[in-house]
C-alpha cells in the first residue's frame, strides 16, 4: 500500500460498505419500475467509484505528502459516507412506501421514522456550524454544501411522510409529494461529485495516469431520456446524469472520468442547455422539441445519447 495507513483503513472501509450496499441493492427486489432503475443505477455508479478506490490504493509514483491529496482524500471520505448515509433513507422511504398505501403501519414503524428524523436534524445542525466556521475561515464549503442541499432533500421527505400517514392513497403515483424522487436525484448528484472528486485525487496521486489514451467509453446514463417541455411560466426542468460514463484504456483499466459533455441540437432549437463537466441538461419553458444529441468526450472517444424533448 502506497497511502498512510490511517487514509488507507479509512479508504478499504468505504469501500468495503460500498461493495456490502452494492450487495444490499442486489437483493432488494421492487415492483417498482422507477425503484429497480434507481437501484440500478446506484449500483452502476458505486461500481465505478469502488474501482476508483481500488486505484487510489495501488498506484505507483505516490506522493502521500502532497497536502492536496490528502485534502481530497477527506473530501471523497466524507462524501462516501454521506452518500451511504442518504442511501439508508432512500432504503426506508422506498420500503415504507407500500405499507403506507395499504394503511398498515405500526407503531415500531412510526418509531423508525422519528429515529431517522431526529438524527438528520441533528447532521443538518452540525453541517449548518461547520459551514458558518468555514466560511468565516474563508475555506471552500462548495462539497459541504452540497451535502446539506441533499439533506435538506431528505429532511422534506421524512416531514412530508410524517405529516401525510392518512392521506397516501390518493398520491400512489406520486407518493412523499416527490420527496423520493428529489432525494434519488441528489444521490446521483452526490455520486456523480464524488467520482469527479476520485478522479481528481487519481491524477493528483499519479500524475502518469494523465498519459493514457482512452480506447472505450460506455455511458453516460440519464434520469430520463425523454422530457416534456414546460409550460410557459413554470420552473425549467432538469435532467442530470444518473450514471457516469466508465472510461477504459485498451488494456480494459478504468480511466479519470475527465472528458466534457456538448449538446448537437435540432436546426434552429432553443432553450436546452448542457452543463459541460456535470452534464446536467436544462430544459427551459417553451423550448424547442425534438432529438438532442448529448456527446461525452474525451481524448480521440466520445458517447452519444439521445434525449427526446417532447410536448
Amino acid at each position: 500500500m502506497f497511502l498512510h495507513k490511517k487514509w488507507s483503513a479509512a479508504m478499504l472501509a468505504t469501500l468495503s460498505f460500498l461493495c456490502i450496499s452494492v450487495g444490499v441493492a442486489k437483493a432488494s427486489g421492487s415492483s417498482n419500475a422507477n425503484d429497480a432503475t434507481f437501484m440500478a443505477r446506484y449500483e452502476h455508479n458505486a461500481q465505478i467509484e469502488a474501482e476508483l478506490l481500488q486505484q487510489t490504493q495501488t498506484t505507483t509514483g505516490v506522493n502521500v505528502n502532497n497536502p492536496n491529496v490528502v485534502a481530497i482524500s477527506k473530501v471523497v471520505s466524507m462524501l462516501n459516507q454521506q452518500i451511504s448515509s442518504l442511501y439508508a433513507v432512500e432504503e426506508t422511504l422506498s420500503g415504507s412506501r407500500s405499507e403506507v398505501l395499504n394503511g398498515s403501519w405500526t407503531s415500531a414503524q412510526r418509531d423508525r421514522l422519528l429515529t431517522a428524523h431526529r438524527k438528520l436534524l441533528n447532521r443538518i445542525h452540525t453541517d449548518q456550524q461547520a459551514m458558518s466556521r468555514m466560511r468565516r475561515q474563508h475555506k471552500n464549503v462548495q462539497a459541504l454544501a452540497l451535502r446539506f442541499k441533499a439533506e435538506q432533500v431528505a429532511l422534506h421527505a421524512l416531514q412530508w411522510q410524517m405529516s401525510h400517514l392518512t392521506k397516501m392513497a390518493q398520491h400512489q403515483q406520486h407518493p412523499f409529494g416527490g420527496g423520493l424522487g428529489l432525494l434519488q436525484g441528489a444521490i446521483y448528484r452526490l455520486q456523480s461529485t464524488v467520482i469527479r472528486e476520485t478522479n481528481v485525487w487519481i491524477t493528483l496521486q499519479s500524475p502518469s495516469w494523465q498519459g493514457n489514451s482512452p480506447a472505450t467509453i460506455n455511458g453516460p446514463a440519464y434520469d430520463e431520456l425523454k422530457v416534456a417541455v414546460p409550460s410557459l411560466g413554470s420552473a425549467a426542468i432538469v435532467d442530470a446524469v444518473a450514471a457516469q460514463p466508465i472510461v477504459k484504456d485498451d488494456k480494459g483499466q478504468v480511466l479519470p472520468a475527465a472528458g466534457a459533455y456538448s449538446l448537437v441540437r435540432p436546426a434552429g432549437a432553443a432553450g436546452v442547455t448542457i452543463d459541460s463537466v456535470t452534464g446536467a441538461i436544462t430544459i427551459d419553458p417553451g423550448a424547442t422539441r425534438g432529438d438532442y444529441e448529448v456527446v461525452y468526450s474525451q481524448g480521440a472517444e466520445s458517447a452519444i445519447v439521445i434525449l427526446q424533448v417532447v410536448r
